[in-house]
């Protein structure tokens, strides 16, 4: 583990109170470090390889070390979830003792100590997860999930680590059975999850979260649907109810106008380059659309990937994003916004699915499972300090395209009307801002997944007003390297033809971008 994988957890370890519980999926080079982290405590390891347990509790007694046997495999991940779901009022209940447990998720052979204490941190870095013949790690999480819930006494919750949180087993179980809603913070490689215990007669691992966006939920899946029976219109809606605190949505708007207030030469300290990944700031005129430069300047970002994690594929795209100091909160604010737009997204991606007569997580797995996003940060200058630029003149803060991924949420200023729709008449429909709305638009890949049932939505930016104009906008795309194609229920409800082949996401994103500015 690098050093920013270790803090969080040594952060928590320090603040726990003595004596701290704290439990170890896998015997790795830092087990020695966790067990010195832990010097007033108990820590307790547990492992695969019954031999290497042995072996490496004779060279230090002084470690805890328990072998277990895993019976399940990588490439059941998918159906073990399903058979979980289904007894989750029997033997796989949140709330139980594992000990007498038939889950085939749980672990029930430990000694029986190891079930009666009340872990206070669990770091699940353990068993092997690569291959399909590998064990993964499905049932530390759902273990961990069970025995955070289960606590008797001490602290009523339980700090949850799960490494290599960028691989499918490890985020859609820590979905299932630690939940989104427990989730504190995560990158690529590392999860924090707070999970609190429960009542012994719970029987969900997650709040039901359906009833809190029911309406919203069912307002997205009729547009949908009405649009996918739709021969008219254009393929844009306002998204309201939708969870995300207007405060945030109006501060993230704010801090934007603050920054393209510096001076240009503060702003050119984040420049985009290509080290970064194109991450970072372009003036006015550097973005080009069409090779006609647009009116505007911009921050982008990008969801951070593990350098080689995409092979070649990935590499254009590996780096940090480029965050100003000024403002101070500028960072921490737009990473909020952008994890709550994720969230949201998957959401409304639900109700397409269901919309197009497919389940909920159609659009999940190996599409969007594990989606890659990107975040401009966008500034408009009014039409006299536009044409003030030494640059030719026009009009266009951004020409007419579509964007590349999934959909979009467009975040824009109250009091400016300047973003365009085409509809399928070919005429320009102004989308006027509503206050705690956001614009939703389709973007490309989701063109290509209905099979043209959605269509990508055409738009651009003219901002005759003289006043400044910001806009955020956030991409929910595709996981990186997905190949997406039309699915099989698009397929048939256009008459089973085909309309477009398959698309690396990542390979467009990356020609768009080495072809976008100057």
């Amino acid at each position: 583990m690098s050093y920013s994988e270790i803090k969080p957890i040594s952060d928590v370890l320090r603040k726990c109170s003595s004596p701290c519980n704290f439990l170890v999926f896998g015997l790795t080079h830092e087990t020695l470090l966790w067990k010195a982290l832990n010097h007033n405590g108990r820590t307790v390891f547990i492992d695969e390889n019954r031999y290497y347990a042995a072996y490496f509790e004779e060279l230090h007694p002084e470690v805890d070390v328990f072998d277990v046997q895993y019976t399940t495999k990588m490439g059941e991940f998918r159906e073990l979830i399903a058979s979980t779901r289904d007894q989750i009022h029997n033997e796989c209940k949140p709330v139980q003792n594992l000990l007498f447990s038939e889950c085939k998720l749980g672990i029930n052979d430990l000694p029986n100590h190891v079930y009666e204490v009340d872990w206070d941190v669990i770091l699940i870095d353990g068993p092997r997860g690569d291959g399909p013949e590998g064990p993964g790690r499905m049932t530390p999480i759902f273990t961990s999930g069970v025995l955070a819930r289960s606590k008797k006494g001490g602290n009523g919750k339980t700090h949850i680590f799960v490494h290599d949180y960028y691989r499918d087993v490890e985020k859609v179980y820590g979905d299932e059975f630690l939940c989104r809603e427990n989730l504190v913070e995560a990158n690529d490689m590392l999860a924090h999850f707070v999970v609190e215990k429960m009542d012994e007669n719970s029987y969900q691992f997650c709040s039901n979260t359906n009833i809190k966006i029911s309406f919203f939920f069912f307002i997205i899946l009729i547009v949908f649907v009405l649009k996918a029976h739709s021969s008219s219109g254009y393929q844009m809606v306002q998204v309201k109810g939708h969870g995300i605190p207007d405060s945030l949505i109006k501060e993230v708007k704010n801090v934007s106008h603050r920054f393209f207030d510096l001076p240009y030469e503060e702003k050119l300290k984040i420049k985009m380059n290509a080290a970064a990944g194109y991450r970072g700031y372009q003036r006015i005129g550097e973005n080009i659309t069409k090779g006609i430069p647009d009116m505007h300047e911009a921050i982008d970002c990008y969801r951070e990937m593990k350098p080689g994690l995409y092979g070649e594929l990935g590499k254009p795209m590996e780096g940090h994003n480029q965050w100003p100091l000024n403002p101070p909160n500028f960072k921490t604010l737009m990473e909020e916004y952008a994890a709550l737009c994720t969230e949201l997204s998957r959401k409304i991606l639900r109700g397409i699915a269901l919309a197009l007569g497919g389940s909920a997580d159609e659009l999940e797995g190996e599409i969007a499972g594990d989606a890659f996003w990107v975040l401009r940060i966008i500034g408009y200058p009014g039409v006299s300090s536009a044409r003030g630029q030494d640059l030719a003149e026009n009009d266009i803060g951004c020409g007419a395209h579509t964007d590349y991924g999934l959909l979009t949420l467009v975040n824009q200023d109250d009091d400016i009307t300047a973003l365009q729709v085409r509809n399928l008449s070919g005429e320009w429909i102004s989308a006027p801002p509503i206050p705690g709305t956001f614009v939703c638009n389709i973007g490309d890949m989701l063109k290509i997944w209905s099979n043209g049932l959605y269509d990508s939505t055409l738009h651009q930016v003219i901002n005759s007003s003289p006043k400044y104009r910001v806009c955020i906008a956030y991409f929910h795309e595709p996981n990186f390297d997905a190949a997406v194609e039309p699915s099989d229920i698009c397929v048939k409800r256009t008459g089973g033809i085909r309309k477009s082949g398959k698309a690396v996401y990542g390979e467009h994103l990356v020609n768009k971008v080495q072809t976008n500015f100057v």
